[in-house]
């Protein structure tokens, strides 16, 4: 048997007196720092409700984890038969239950209150791995106890093996059980893994072995002796194998993410654009904690070289732990998965959180502020100590200033290709009704639109802003019961609007037709207005005159400048963006009379559906939507017509066959009168009957008129043969 030969630390006066006025000034800040937080709450550090474990924590895991690889030593002496690693076995378990004993002080301290340290103790929660884990943290103090006493009784010496493989198997069950506080944690997609428990005795074996050679270089320091240069290498190359273990089951958790779908943008987040997260796990925690300490174990083999290699697996595991923990907490939590969650808690935002003076060995800083705050309070990736005084005065200010109301929505839209999300109804509703209400930047509006307008709208946002654009139309209270509510916005390229003819006929048939459009946004089209004018039909001035014509003649027109400025001025921005806005397509389902029915007709075809289902989320029971000639509600007399829409709330599709053979297109600026000659009878046009009648034959079957196609283009027909042929004029 190898002869395993202990000695007394003679530590030198100086270096002892020094080393503990050092730890005495250090219990003094971390006994006032704990005080502070006492009395006042956790609210003075940087953690919040939605980073509830900050640097503490990282703290208190990197203490408990490494506690369990600080054993390394005395197992692999024990355990595996190493004799020569027996003199530091004593020292090995010793250091494992110092650093248990900090972490779980730290843990203490997040209590809030110590005497509920005693509710966690009398209150045995089997079901909670936090329970479990008060158990075997308890149990691997014991039994590293009576491992020691093994050691250093001679009467208790033929128990070491024994002993110590309960240590061993109880350490991997105590680090498993850490990694599972994370694992099982199904709501967070940055730690909810099975590769949690490995992950986590991987970071032990390196973290522990790491602070292990710290304490021994500096026991060393102190007037120690120091391992023999073999030992040495063998504990340094040991730790190469742990921190490339390590190194491998990160590679491996975040391969397993990018496989997923679901974790896509979780990775993006960690690996490219989360700030200071990314430049910790890059540069902090593969970089100098990982890669370099390879390269100075492997290539270095000298004692410095180790020492330097331990000290920066140190802060590599800190900045492990600390995007680990506390970056996993800043991505928004999926509560519902598939299911979009809105509420004022910030659902779907990156949390903030920045370190406070309070939480031991972090940068002076406030929550949510700082030098490299990014947006939400996140950090970004410069560091404090790189900011001049005058740059961090001006980012002190910038944090200060309250965020706009309006912001979280422009936020929400706008967070990249995996962070951002559509809005839903209530958000689009009370974001349209601030933008109404003139309550938006115009930077924010630009963005806003542009944003929605990007993504594509969703039948949630069409109806939200619908209904906030309702409340800014003011409905006459002896308003009559209208048919139809027909949009007249996109104007026509060549054909004069032959639908004005349509809803003119069912007006004349009994029906109120109530039209509402604007004139003159695209240069070069035949609009609304232009044709009216051609027919002697004024535009109503305002709701109460049109209420008057409908109840008088069954047709009224309003443009939208005067039925709803607001909306007006959003559609005007097009010359300024570019490009039409998400105003252009709600504008058609303003329905200001609430009418039995719409007819609504687009320019391209995935907008029928779109108009159909918010049409169902406002509540309309009938609509008819179809591609029309040039955008508008008019049926091409030419070509089949697929008319999508709603029949007392239920969703109907329909095609209807072509009226007409293909006519080569008029010039363009087309002549308006025409209309007032063929209502007349003065004049004919073969194609722009045909798309009259069509048009109301659609409408007919819409509105329930007619049981078929069939009836409805029948009665079309009819209503045409018998119009009364006199000029529609205005109502007296």
């Amino acid at each position: 048997m190898a002869l395993a030969i202990f000695g007394t630390l003679a530590p030198r006066p100086g270096r002892l007196a020094l080393l503990s006025a050092g730890l005495a000034l250090v219990l003094a800040v971390a006994l006032a720092a704990a005080l502070h937080m006492e009395e006042q709450g956790h609210w003075v550090t940087g953690m919040t409700n939605h980073v509830v474990w900050g640097l503490p924590h990282v703290f208190a895991i990197f203490l408990i984890v490494a506690a369990s690889g600080a054993l390394n030593v005395a197992s692999v002496a024990s355990v595996f038969g190493k004799a020569a690693y027996k003199p530091l076995a004593r020292l090995s378990g010793l250091v494992a239950v110092a650093l248990l004993a900090g972490g779980l002080a730290v843990l203490v301290l997040d209590l809030g209150r110590p005497d509920r340290l005693m509710v966690a103790v009398t209150n045995f929660n089997p079901t909670s791995i936090f329970a479990w884990n008060v158990v075997l943290y308890s149990g691997f103090v014991a039994i590293v106890a009576l491992y020691l006493a093994c050691m250093m009784a001679p009467r208790l010496a033929a128990r070491v093996r024994a002993a110590g493989t309960a240590a061993f198997v109880w350490r991997l069950v105590l680090t498993t059980g850490t990694g599972s506080i994370f694992g099982f944690l199904v709501a967070r997609d940055a730690f909810h893994s099975a590769l949690m428990a490995p992950l986590f005795i991987a970071m032990s074996l390196a973290f522990g072995l790491a602070v292990f050679l710290l304490v021994l270089d500096l026991l060393a320091a102190l007037g120690g002796s120091a391992p023999e240069p073999e030992l040495g290498g063998r504990l340094g190359r040991l730790l190469g194998v742990f921190v490339a273990a390590n190194l491998y089951f990160v590679a491996v958790w975040h391969l397993t993410n990018l496989y997923a779908a679901n974790g896509r943008g979780l990775e993006l987040f960690l690996l490219a654009e989360g700030g200071v997260y990314t430049a910790l796990f890059w540069l902090g925690q593969v970089g100098l904690g990982g890669l370099l300490p390879l390269v100075l174990l492997w290539w270095g083999r000298s004692a410095a070289a180790r020492r330097l290699a331990a000290a920066l697996v140190v802060l590599g595991g800190l900045a492990q732990l600390y995007v680990q923990v506390i970056g996993g907490q800043v991505v928004p939590m999926p509560l519902i998965p598939g299911r979009q969650l809105h509420s004022a808690f910030g659902d779907g935002a990156v949390a903030g959180y920045g370190p406070s003076v309070y939480e031991p060995g972090a940068w002076p800083r406030r929550r949510g502020a700082g030098p490299g705050a990014g947006a939400g309070g996140m950090p970004g990736p410069a560091l404090p100590a790189l900011q001049p005084s005058r740059g961090l005065a001006m980012t002190v200010a910038i944090a200060d200033r309250p965020e706009h109301p309006f912001a979280p929505f422009v936020r929400i839209l706008g967070k990249g290709p995996h962070m951002s999300r559509t809005l839903s109804e209530e958000e689009a509703f009370a974001a349209a009704r601030m933008v109404f209400a003139g309550a938006v930047e115009p930077v924010q509006l630009g963005a806003f639109l542009c944003l929605v307008r990007m993504m594509t709208e969703t039948p949630e946002e069409l109806a939200g802003f619908v209904r906030a654009a309702r409340e800014t139309v003011p409905r006459p209270a002896d308003a009559p019961a209208v048919d139809f509510d027909w949009p007249a916005y996109a104007g026509k390229r060549r054909r004069p609007p032959w639908f004005l003819l349509s809803a003119l006929l069912l007006a004349e048939n009994g029906m109120r037709v109530f039209m509402h459009g604007l004139d003159g946004h695209t240069a070069g089209r035949l609009y609304i207005g232009g044709a009216l004018a051609a027919l002697g039909i004024r535009p109503a001035a305002g709701l109460d005159e049109a209420a008057s014509r409908l109840r008088a003649c069954g047709f009224a027109y309003m443009s939208i400048e005067r039925l709803c400025p607001p909306l007006y001025r959003l559609m005007e921005l097009k010359p300024l963006l570019g490009l039409r806005n998400p105003v252009h397509t709600m504008v058609r389902m303003l329905n200001p009379f609430d009418a039995r029915c719409q007819m609504i007709g687009v320019a391209h075809a995935p907008y029928r559906i779109l108009h159909q289902q918010a049409a169902r989320l406002l509540g309309q029971n009938r609509l008819a939507v179809f591609r029309g000639d040039g955008g508008e509600a008019e049926r091409p007399p030419a070509d089949p017509c697929q008319v999508v829409g709603l029949v007392e709330g239920g969703a109907v599709q329909e095609v209807w066959p072509a009226l007409a053979d293909a006519q080569p297109p008029p010039p363009a600026g087309g002549d308006l009168d025409v209309l007032r000659r063929v209502w007349l009878g003065e004049d004919s046009d073969a194609e722009g009957e045909a798309a009259a009648v069509g048009t109301a034959a659609v409408a007919l079957k819409a509105l329930g008129r007619a049981a078929d196609r069939d009836q409805a283009a029948a009665l079309a027909a009819a209503m045409w043969r018998e119009r009364s042929r006199c000029p529609p004029g205005q109502p007296a």
